[in-house]
């Protein structure tokens, strides 16, 4: 009697392997790189650093899904004709246009800068009245404000920078009484009433 090898052959493992949709791993890394995006893309302006990390990092994503789902297409997957595994196939591109779609309305920004507002207006206050900063990084709503910006303030006013987690940036926040625009600043932006966003150089 022929006995019949159960183990699946070397080109069929092979075949499974490409031809299955993305599984958890490779879509955590993907909405994890969505998070970052969301979270880095709230800063005051998004610095060089970060815009080439994220740049890299959905690079190196999407190259590795293009490649994936050729090879799948190539080898006549069936797997896309499933509804399950047509969500986790259009998944990351999915989030990658989600991602996109915010940046473009600014909307990270906009919400934590809201929810932080009245912490980073007490902040400034102290600041202008001339208490010194901490000399560490200390939490001022959903933001780090890590040291006093050297710059010119308006009169009766403060700078400050602040940063995020792995980023060391020269962005931060200018607050005027007056409404009056900062001075010795790169770039700033005004964000309606007293406040200015604004950018100094980076190291680079």
């Amino acid at each position: 009697m022929v006995e019949h090898d159960s183990q699946p052959r070397p080109s069929t493992a092979k075949r499974e392997l490409i031809d299955r949709p993305p599984g958890w791993m490779f879509l955590t890394l993907v909405t994890v790189a969505g998070v970052f995006t969301f979270w880095w893309a709230s800063a005051p302006f998004l610095p060089v650093e970060t815009v080439l990390f994220i740049g890299l990092v959905w690079t190196a994503l999407m190259t590795i899904w293009w490649i994936w789902w050729i090879a799948a297409m190539a080898m006549a997957s069936t797997t896309f004709s499933r509804a399950r595994a047509r969500g986790r196939w259009l998944a990351p591109p999915l989030i990658l246009a989600a991602a996109l779609g915010v940046l473009a309305t600014d909307a990270p920004f906009h919400v934590r800068f809201a929810l932080s507002e009245a912490s980073l207006e007490a902040y400034a206050q102290k600041l202008a009245h001339g208490v010194e900063p901490d000399p560490g990084c200390e939490r001022v709503g959903l933001y780090r404000a890590c040291k006093d910006w050297q710059g010119d303030p308006a009169p009766g006013g403060a700078m400050f920078l602040v940063t995020d987690f792995g980023v060391e940036t020269a962005v931060g926040f200018a607050w005027s009484p007056t409404g009056q625009e900062p001075a010795l600043a790169v770039d700033f932006e005004h964000l309606g009433g007293r406040w200015w966003a604004t950018r100094q150089w980076d190291k680079w």
